[in-house]
């Protein structure tokens, strides 16, 4: 339910997740479900956590095609898709 809130929450969360287990970094965060209209902005959030060092790799599941493509669009995989999903 935290995509619903924003970017804001997203990052907010992986801080928690990371407070929660007592750790210095998460390994591996998803966007679980491409919401519409805010799946792009909680990817961007999950990447500036990734550049700050909170997260070691993003990723999404449940994508479809669609969805896929509406990251790359929107310019979320970075330079030389650098972000991109694996």
């Amino acid at each position: 339910t935290t995509i619903y809130e924003g970017p804001e929450a997203v990052k907010r969360q992986v801080d928690k997740a990371i407070a929660d287990l007592q750790c210095g970094y998460i390994d591996l965060m998803l966007v679980h479900w491409p919401v519409p209209g805010k799946h792009v902005a909680a990817y961007n959030a999950l990447r500036e956590c990734k550049a700050a060092g909170k997260v070691r790799e993003i990723g999404v599941s449940n994508y479809c095609i669609e969805d896929y493509e509406e990251l790359r669009a929107a310019g979320a995989f970075g330079e030389d898709d650098a972000d991109k999903p694996r």
